[in-house]
């Protein structure tokens, strides 16, 4: 098992659309704990944004247009022990235990003022002693934006001094806390900045790292930078290897209305409908044979829209990510990251404005439930639905693949060309399709509405 770590400077989460965006940004990473940083959070805000998150979270206030930093935890494996919030917005501690092993996590926000920022570093570094003492623990995971290039040379550009100088403030931290830069250890030379001046691509710096102590440098998976949306900082991600990685649980599908605008199935609905009008079946079977292969066409169709959005989606990071490594961009790269950046950032809007529409009920400020609200109810439907037990003649049958056999029996019978339900027939008299007439539009829409068979 590996517990993963990411840590984003947002750059302000007030906005209902970005926040959307950004949490589901988050949830794409599979990871454990999010640090984010610069949330811009009030007091007001905890109750909305945690509900709509839809598990742990953890806040330290700034105000409405700067500092602030929050935790979020997602199907964490461990549990949170004691948690303690800078009154400033700039830092929030945790200890969190996992499988016996304690941990304390730091999430971090330097001040852009480089005094304020020692005072802060110093004191946080007297705090975690501390905490390792009363909590008997040597492992420290501290992440975010710290707002100090550790490198005057190797972390910035345009670069500072006449020669590489690592910065005191960083070394002091790491010394009284006994944690190293993981990602400049095992990157002794390369040049990858996490923040890039959006008017000035010529002006990048490394300022969000993990800083991790010694003793668990050894159990790390992973250790990497990555672009974000909607944001001038990279994200980065830390992997921990924990014990054994349990099964994952089986997904649920339902039908994507979304599909009902693309041209391409729409079309090979109309040829699955006139292919279907031509067997030799009453109007009833015609109709359960048309809605069991329209969800296969849907899955399928469905699977291809997301390869290839996911496709375009790594394409435009890779292409970010490469341009980003670069010292010096041209007008031209300039220009082109610029346009990169867009169509990410619309991406991940999309996928938001997506969010409010696939909700049944709308969104905490204006009354929705979170992911977690609709995931379990689709959960608690899916299991009032779900064949348990069957009666064949006097015989109950409780035996899940016994059940499962006789279901399929009785739709493989059903399905024959010879098959015909005299009762089923008369009761559909009354109803006669017009196949030719009928949209492909209208018969999704009639197949969503129906329950799941």
């Amino acid at each position: 098992m590996s517990v993963s770590f990411v840590s984003i400077n947002v750059r302000g989460l007030k906005n209902i659309v970005k926040r959307k965006a950004i949490f589901l940004f988050c949830k794409e990473q599979q990871a454990n704990c999010f640090f984010l940083q610069e949330t811009h959070s009030g007091l007001a805000d905890e109750t909305f944004w945690k509900q709509q998150w839809g598990d742990e979270t953890f806040f330290s206030h700034g105000t409405s247009h700067s500092a602030g930093v929050m935790v979020l935890f997602s199907k964490f494996p461990g549990k949170v022990i004691e948690h303690k919030s800078d009154t400033d917005g700039h830092w929030l501690i945790l200890v969190v235990e996992i499988h016996d092993q304690r941990y304390i996590c730091v999430c971090v926000y330097g001040y852009n003022n480089r005094p304020k920022n020692r005072v802060m570093m110093e004191s946080l570094g007297s705090f975690i002693k501390n905490w390792e003492i009363k909590y008997m623990t040597d492992k420290v995971v501290l992440g975010g934006d710290f707002n100090i290039a550790p490198d005057s040379w190797l972390d910035r550009i345009p670069h500072r001094g006449q020669q590489p100088e690592y910065d005191d403030i960083l070394t002091n931290l790491c010394i009284s806390t006994h944690t190293v830069d993981y990602w400049r250890i095992t990157n002794p030379m390369s040049l990858k900045y996490t923040w890039t001046n959006s008017a000035d691509n010529n002006q990048c710096s490394r300022l969000d790292y993990w800083l991790i102590s010694q003793t668990i440098s050894k159990d790390v998976l992973k250790c990497e930078i990555s672009i974000s949306p909607l944001t001038d900082h990279c994200m980065i991600k830390l992997a921990l290897k924990i014990i054994q990685q349990p099964q994952s649980s089986e997904t649920i599908w339902k039908f994507n209305n979304s599909l009902l605008l693309n041209d391409g199935f729409c079309k090979q609905v109309k040829i699955l409908f006139q292919s279907v009008d031509k067997l030799d079946m009453s109007h009833m079977s015609k109709w359960e044979w048309f809605k069991f292969k329209l969800k296969h066409l849907a899955i399928e169709t469905g699977k291809r829209i997301a390869q290839t959005r996911k496709h375009k989606q790594n394409e435009l990071t890779k292409k970010i990510n490469t341009l980003c490594e670069k010292t010096v961009l041209s007008i031209e790269e300039k220009a082109e990251l610029r346009i990169l950046q867009v169509q990410i950032d619309d991406m991940y809007r999309e996928k938001a404005n997506g969010a409010f529409i696939r909700s049944r009920a709308r969104w905490l400020e204006q009354g929705e439930k979170n992911t977690s609200y609709f995931h379990g109810l689709e959960k608690q439907r899916q299991s009032k639905r779900r064949i348990n037990r069957l009666k064949k003649n006097e015989d109950i049958i409780d035996d899940q693949k016994q059940v499962k056999d006789e279901i399929w029996l009785f739709y493989n019978n059903l399905y024959k060309s010879n098959f015909q339900i005299d009762e089923a027939d008369s009761n559909n008299k009354q109803v006669t399709l017009a196949y030719s007439s009928v949209s492909a539009t209208t018969l999704c829409f009639q197949f969503a509405c129906q329950p799941n068979q």
